[in-house]
């Protein structure tokens, strides 16, 4: 069976699966793609939760230093100040100067 980690394929499978009944060939041809697919899926899934993690982590650091920055009489904010989060926060969404891509 081949690996597949396309999720709307998986869910395609899956429907399938479950208007046939257990041993049937949908239900057989599910239950090996996911038993092929799951390192894959696992691997993918755990670099998400990686990134994630990261993009969490990057947003908050950037919160915390424009609260810091920001002047609490007129609410001007110290852009220069924020430059190490911003490039942070743009290097891991990839977005460069400018909102480029």
């Amino acid at each position: 069976m081949a690996v597949i980690t396309n999720f709307d394929t998986l869910k395609a499978l899956h429907e399938n699966a479950r208007a046939s009944s257990a041993g049937r060939r949908d239900w057989i041809k599910f239950a090996d793609t996911m038993i092929d697919s799951f390192p894959s899926l696992y691997r993918t899934a755990k670099a998400m939760n990686g990134r994630s993690a990261e993009l969490e982590k990057a947003l908050r650091d950037l919160v915390a230093q424009i609260e810091l920055r920001t002047d609490c009489m007129d609410g001007r904010i110290d852009r220069a100040a924020l430059d190490d989060q911003v490039e942070t926060a743009e290097r891991l969404v990839g977005v460069g100067p400018g909102g480029t891509r």
